[in-house]
């Protein structure tokens, strides 16, 4: 004897048409269903989706550490494009920046430890006691007249 599915008691208990019952109980006779199958495949590709995302994420914002005990350390890099980065590696006494692109890396500069990498001081450039307003209106009204 085939066993019922809930599918079809619910449908003869609420004295649905025995068509609907008869094809309730044909599709549980298989085993699986088509839409238990879908819903797996979903599923299935929901998760897939999910670990290539994560894996994406890991390598596109993963900042490199400045934690290294042999003769080259990796200082710092930044992502410039797709597949193309810029990192700072320091060899022994000497601090090299690459240029890492799909298959080749490039040296773009190469510098002392002791020279020092300029950051703009972002706090200088508006002068003190005056609002960004005034200060941003200033620097367009000069920009407009060079």
């Amino acid at each position: 004897m085939i066993k019922r599915s809930r599918v079809e008691l619910i449908l003869l208990a609420l004295g649905g048409p025995p068509a609907l019952a008869e094809t309730a109980l044909t599709a549980t006779t298989t085993g699986v269903s088509a839409g238990s199958v879908v819903q797996m495949l979903l599923g299935l590709v929901l998760v897939l989706a999910m670990v290539v995302g994560a894996a994406w994420l890991l390598k596109r914002f993963v900042v490199l550490s400045g934690t290294g005990t042999g003769p080259i350390r990796v200082i710092a890099g930044a992502s410039v494009g797709p597949r193309e980065r810029v990192v700072l590696v320091e060899v022994g006494e000497t601090r090299l920046l690459l240029g890492v692109a799909a298959g080749q890396v490039n040296t773009l500069h190469t510098m002392s430890p002791s020279d020092s990498i300029a950051v703009p001081d972002l706090q200088r450039t508006v002068p003190s006691g005056v609002s960004f307003a005034n200060w941003l209106r200033q620097v367009a009204q000069r920009r407009k007249d060079e």
